[in-house]
């Protein structure tokens, strides 16, 4: 982690300084829990993730959670920052990536937490320049972890923000839709997402989709007016497993 953030600063020419303290405040959020930090390198990966710790005296637009930077160098390719990146995403797969849990079958013991109806949230902003590229019956991978919620205020929130910030974008939310079987039946399952029950803002309820998921367009609608009250409204239904699916199809520009 300590050295994604200092290369995230030298590639940006930002002080050091600023992000190597930033490290030391995340590593705290993850020496809080030692039980995690002795067991589950997972589970600590997926609470950083969810931390919402920012680094302090940089310029605003750089003044990002590590959730921010770590998809930054996923998106990018940022080849001095990848090899970093590789090692948490790795973590935090351990708890999104569930092809072996046929082994273990779904009981009222230890059900699977699944969104109802198969359907989760993501709000956001979406730039005039990358509306070309949702089509309806396009399949793409997303080369970054895609964060969807159980709730659809959520995504709301999310949405106010980009068209609130320093520097707006027109508002969309995307409806991800996955087979509403799959909280029950293994095959219908998607096993690449997952509920993130190991978070630091329990009330975000959390479905994380791994780096490089595939989906499908299934319906756009085009605000004349994309404001948070009137978004556009992008849903995608996600493929069962990205094992499966081309290793060669367009990446999404904006997700």
């Amino acid at each position: 982690m300590r050295k994604l953030l200092v290369e995230y600063a030298a590639h940006f020419g930002l002080e050091r300084a600023a992000f190597v303290a930033f490290n030391d405040q995340l590593r705290r959020v993850a020496l809080r829990q030692t039980t995690e930090m002795c067991d589950d390198v997972g589970l600590v990966a997926q609470r950083l993730w969810t931390s919402h710790h920012q680094p302090s005296g940089v310029p605003v637009e750089h003044r990002k959670e590590l959730c921010s930077i770590l998809n930054w160098a996923l998106r990018t390719d940022a080849e001095a920052s990848l090899a970093h990146a590789a090692v948490i995403v790795r973590g935090i797969n351990t708890l999104l990536v569930g092809r072996r849990a046929a082994a273990a079958p779904v009981t009222a013991a230890a059900p699977v937490t699944w969104p109802r109806d198969g359907l989760t949230w993501r709000g956001g902003g979406l730039p005039d320049e990358h509306r070309w590229f949702f089509t309806v019956g396009r399949k793409f991978r997303v080369p970054q972890l895609l964060a969807t919620s159980f709730g659809e205020d959520v995504a709301d929130t999310f949405a106010y923000r980009a068209h609130d910030a320093p520097m707006p974008m027109p508002a969309v939310k995307w409806r991800v839709r996955v087979d509403p079987a799959g909280g029950k039946t293994f095959l219908r399952r998607c096993k690449h997402v997952n509920f993130v029950a190991n978070s630091e803002v329990d009330d975000e309820k959390e479905f994380l989709f791994a780096a490089y998921s595939v989906f499908t367009v299934t319906s756009v609608t085009w605000s004349a007016e994309p404001t948070p009250a009137t978004p556009h409204v992008i849903e995608l239904e996600a493929a069962v497993d990205n094992k499966f699916e081309p290793d060669d199809l367009p990446l999404a520009p904006w997700c």
